[in-house]
């Protein structure tokens, strides 16, 4: 379930290269967009909820924070996919 979950995001989210403090990195998406498409698809209720669904995300390996500094949160923090090409 949690592998479907990841690949409905991984095939949603504006998921693209992103500059911040003259680094770049790829492929990357927002923690608050990703919980803005969890509560506006339904698969969270809550924005409370959008964020636990991150955290097992985080959990299972299937995202992590860019420079992995991060727990999931619901702010514009940098996230990217774990080994997409192989997990989905």
């Amino acid at each position: 379930e949690i592998l479907v979950l990841g690949f409905r995001l991984y095939t949603n989210l504006d998921i693209k290269d992103r500059k911040w403090k003259l680094k770049t990195y790829k492929m990357c998406f927002l923690g608050n967009e990703c919980v803005d498409w969890l509560v506006e698809n339904g698969l969270a209720m809550t924005r409370n909820q959008g964020i636990e669904s991150g955290i097992q995300l985080i959990r299972n390996d299937i995202i992590c924070h860019v420079s992995r500094e991060h727990d999931f949160e619901d702010t514009p923090y940098f996230y990217k996919f774990i080994n997409p090409s192989i997990k989905f």
